[in-house]
């Protein structure tokens, strides 16, 4: 299989001869997954021809299916009695972790709640963690929320962090030595430019230009 877009982290795009084929689950979990930082270890390698054109920002929910979850009480939900476990990705090499870990550092929590997290390896598994009960609640991308296999979870609901609490959580993309060569995924590339496509970003939560 020869990949011939990397479109944000590991939504990989498996291209045969003039055809490419973009996989992603409803919920868009793999475009989001370690975005901005996968992409430009491929650029600064020289894997990837464009220049990372970022498309969209990329937001954070306090999440929980818990019947004493209160979105109303936004920060203040971590630190009731209900709460044992606190799931976010880990914050050392996910960005997700990495703006969660930020937004809890400038309210001054984040020291006295790092006793309970539960540390995912990426944003999927940290909304599983809470999705099976792993954990009781957490932080976790606010496409995930809204995607069908969460939105959809009974009693599950969230609450929205101000971006003003930590720095933009930038998503990207570009085209690969393999793809330059391949006429659509040059047009797969355009296309993520235009209103269209800005369209479908927000309905999964994500602020465009």
């Amino acid at each position: 299989m020869i990949k011939s877009i990397i479109f944000i982290l590991m939504l990989s795009s498996f291209g045969f001869a003039d055809k490419i084929n973009i996989f992603a689950a409803s919920d868009l979990k793999f475009a989001l997954d370690e975005v901005k930082r996968e992409f430009l270890k491929l650029y600064s390698s020289g894997d990837i021809t464009t220049k990372p054109k970022p498309y969209a920002l990329g937001r954070i929910v306090i999440w929980s299916k818990h019947k004493n979850f209160k979105p109303e009480l936004g920060f203040e939900n971590l630190k009731a009695p209900w709460v044992d476990k606190i799931a976010i990705a880990n914050p050392t090499h996910a960005p997700y972790g990495e703006k969660a870990k930020q937004a809890m550092e400038k309210l001054n929590i984040y020291e006295s709640l790092k006793s309970k997290f539960v540390l995912g390896e990426n944003i999927s598994q940290t909304a599983g963690f809470i999705s099976s009960g792993a954990a009781d609640i957490g932080i976790i991308a606010l496409s995930l929320a809204l995607s069908p296999s969460i939105a959809n979870t009974p009693q599950g609901s969230y609450f929205l962090i101000d971006d003003k609490l930590h720095s933009p959580l930038i998503q990207g993309y570009g085209i690969t030595k393999i793809g330059e060569r391949e006429a659509l995924a040059k047009k797969f590339y355009d296309f993520m430019q235009i209103k269209e496509a800005g369209v479908v970003m927000k309905k999964y939560g994500f602020e465009t230009k």
